[in-house]
């Protein structure tokens, strides 16, 4: 048996050279295709669930946003334990699902559970999946940097133009801000003059929400013309948040303007972003969709930064030193 099969390599050598040579091709091809890693992604497959709750102590928290998600989260096919975190002002319900489980689908599952579960929570508070990434997700950290503008402006850069660019190449699941003064348009109300007025002060956040919105009206016909009839209520700038009217008594108008001072200032933070300890950066930090190839997707962000500085005239500086 062993002979005749050895007899027949020697007759056939055409036939086993194209093999041989087909094989050989398959596994370059292979090579070229193989999705290596430097770091592998080991996560298991989860989906995060987090949920601001602006002046809530962790107690209410727990109680009234972590329990009711926690609850609904039970039960679902593959799911193998749900863990939460819950701070000041801050829920964070992590689910976990067994291995063969397909992230799409668990986030599916978990986005029908999410309506069970906005029942159970207080009016206001909004529970959001996370970015469809892991905890080794964090590929690309940059600083941004533009001469002559203030850290609000390369914040409100990164927030509106950066981060929106960065979204859009494959395999990017979101990009997160760090650091920076957040821009704000900010109502100072003046208590003396809201007792003056006799105005409480729920119609001042009543009045100036109320008034940022734009109304259609339908259209008015005109000969062989229609034209379209809105209202514009859209605030653009601190002048327009003044002129809101917040009552009308015997037909003279009191504005916000009468009882508060409206100015542009920064959100309250609660620590900052410094590179070496020279000083406050702005910074972002790319995060990977999962099952993505880390370098093939750091080169294709590569090429929107080097797109992005040339059409803004700012620089993105990617990290190599420590960050505070």
């Amino acid at each position: 048996m062993t002979d005749n099969f050895i007899a027949f390599f020697y007759r056939e050598r055409l036939l086993v050279a194209v093999v041989t040579m087909l094989i050989v091709g398959g596994g370059v091809l292979a090579l070229t295709r193989l999705n290596v890693d430097a770091f592998p992604d080991v996560t298991p497959v989860q989906v995060e669930i987090d949920t601001e709750a602006q002046g809530l102590a962790p107690q209410e928290v727990e109680q009234l946003i972590t329990f009711p998600i926690e609850n609904v989260m039970n039960g679902i096919t593959g799911v193998v334990r749900v863990q939460s975190i819950s701070k000041f002002g801050l829920s964070v319900v992590t689910v976990y699902f067994s291995d063969d489980t397909d992230i799409y689908f668990a986030r599916q599952q978990v986005f029908e559970r999410l309506s069970l579960a906005k029942d159970g929570i207080p009016q206001g508070f909004e529970p959001e999946m996370g970015p469809i990434t892991t905890g080794t997700g964090q590929i690309y950290l940059f600083q941004v940097v533009g001469a002559g503008r203030s850290n609000q402006e390369l914040r409100t850069l990164l927030d509106w133009i950066i981060k929106l660019q960065l979204r859009t190449v494959p395999g990017v699941a979101d990009v997160l801000s760090f650091g920076g003064d957040v821009k704000q348009y900010q109502v100072i109300v003046n208590q003396e003059a809201l007792v003056s007025y006799n105005i409480p002060l729920k119609s001042v956040f009543d009045a100036v929400q109320a008034n940022n919105q734009n109304a259609g009206a339908n259209f008015i016909e005109h000969g062989d013309s229609q034209y379209i009839v809105r209202g514009i209520g859209l605030v653009k700038d601190v002048a327009d948040i003044k002129n809101i009217v917040l009552d009308a008594r015997k037909g003279t108008p009191i504005r916000v303007s009468d009882v508060a001072t409206v100015e542009i200032g920064n959100e309250i933070r609660q620590g900052a972003v410094t590179r070496d300890g020279q000083g406050e950066v702005v910074t972002g930090i790319v995060l990977k969709r999962i099952n993505e190839n880390t370098k093939q997707v750091i080169e294709r962000i590569k090429e929107k930064v080097a797109e992005i500085t040339l059409r803004n005239q700012i620089t993105l500086l990617r990290y190599s030193s420590r960050l505070v």
